[in-house]
């Protein structure tokens, strides 16, 4: 499946440059990162995007949401989730290199959890990841302030990253999604207006966990694919992975593979609309 998919890209790539296919002149797309192994191969991710992608800072972002700035460009906001380490690196090195800013989702108690094999754990157990780099770790409290002092925004992701269509509890799905922000903003002392969905996907949203978030967020972020042209509060982002190359970037951010998530962005643009 891998393999195809690196073909049907490569082949939507040469479409573009034969002029068969075009990308779009205007358009709004969200970048979701997350653990960064291989600095150097995301600088070049980064250098390569810039060629046909204007990036934008949150505060862009917020302006064009608002209405007070018009989308004329292809534009790209870059997203972090999860709350790794290497995070504070992109934001001190790389990001500041290229003069850009982004969003830094972090699940509250991941960035409290001290002890090595607490962390090791969370990581397997409650973001789901089953290889493991020597490297990998956990962003502290002291980093994230770093990271909003160089200009970023740091957003809620939660508070323990579990599946929040299992929790049966309110108060405790409240927690997750509420409390945890509200503490966390207590924790930086600024306002914590962004929230992005763990997992991120339709299976993982449910009616209740869209409402409570629209209750307590102004902007809200899953993990579908899709272009943010006319949205207003809730956004879809577009994961990018380690192993994508400009062949992926131009299917992903072209939209040429939105059709596959169609599905999803009208349940979850109804459900959010039934809510009001």
């Amino acid at each position: 499946m891998f393999f195809l998919k690196k073909i049907f890209n490569f082949l939507i790539f040469i479409l573009i440059k034969m002029n068969f296919l075009k990308l779009p002149e205007k358009s709004l797309r969200i970048l979701m990162f997350h653990d960064i192994v291989d600095f150097k191969k995301f600088y070049h991710q980064l250098l390569t995007l810039k060629k046909e992608w204007t990036f934008i800072n949150p505060n862009d972002f917020y302006k064009i949401t608002s209405g007070k700035k018009k989308i004329n460009k292809r534009y790209i906001m870059v997203t972090f989730d999860d709350g790794f380490k290497s995070n504070l690196i992109v934001a001190k090195k790389y990001f500041k290199k290229l003069k850009l800013k982004g969003i830094f989702f972090v699940p509250l108690k991941f960035i409290l959890l001290k002890n090595k094999k607490d962390k090791k754990d969370f990581i397997q157990k409650n973001l789901k990841l089953e290889k493991m780099s020597s490297n990998m770790n956990n962003l502290n409290t002291d980093d994230i302030k770093k990271i909003m002092h160089l200009n970023n925004i740091i957003g809620a992701h939660t508070y323990s990253h579990v599946n929040l269509k299992k929790i049966k509890n309110k108060r405790k799905l409240y927690f997750e999604i509420i409390g945890s922000a509200n503490k966390l903003e207590k924790i930086l002392k600024t306002k914590n207006l962004n929230f992005s969905f763990n997992f991120g996907r339709l299976k993982d949203i449910s009616p209740e966990i869209l409402n409570l978030s629209k209750k307590r967020f102004k902007y809200i972020f899953t993990g579908i694919r899709g272009d943010n042209i006319n949205s207003k509060k809730i956004f879809f982002r577009d994961n990018i992975s380690p192993k994508d190359n400009i062949f992926d970037f131009y299917t992903y951010l072209g939209g040429f593979l939105d059709f596959i998530y169609k599905n999803e962005r009208t349940i979850i643009k109804n459900n959010f609309k039934k809510e009001d």
